[in-house]
């Protein structure tokens, strides 16, 4: 699972660097549609993975933890989602700006609400 979730978080970060240095450099961002590929299917492993075992909340009669991590697995996956977005849109324009803004928001959403997960998930 570690190992999931850390090529999970160097695939975003990697494609989150590229968009930086892409702006620093004014050149086009690199193909990213592999690595949001990869973190695609990593992330919904993980998501259908947290759904399942979200019920296991409802032992502890924690029903607010269960819809929290229930929740988080869904806005994990509409950020993935927005990579895969800006992926498509960069693939046919590298200097995209809206394409850039996409990325960022959906790498963020990915860390950020994973985080929420990996909590709300340790039981």
């Amino acid at each position: 699972m570690d190992a999931l979730l850390e090529s999970v978080s160097d695939a975003v970060s990697a494609m989150v660097l590229y968009s930086v240095e892409a702006d620093e450099k004014n050149a086009h961002i690199p193909d990213i549609a592999p690595g949001a590929a990869v973190v695609k299917a990593a992330t919904d492993y993980l998501t259908d993975m947290a759904t399942k075992s979200a019920d296991l909340w409802l032992k502890f009669n924690q029903p607010e933890m269960r819809d929290r991590m229930v929740e988080s697995s869904k806005l994990v996956s509409q950020s993935t989602s927005e990579i895969c977005e800006a992926a498509d849109i960069l693939e046919r324009e590298p200097f995209s700006k809206h394409g850039k803004k996409i990325l960022l928001k959906g790498a963020k959403g990915v860390m950020e609400h994973m985080v929420v997960l990996l909590q709300t998930g340790d039981l």
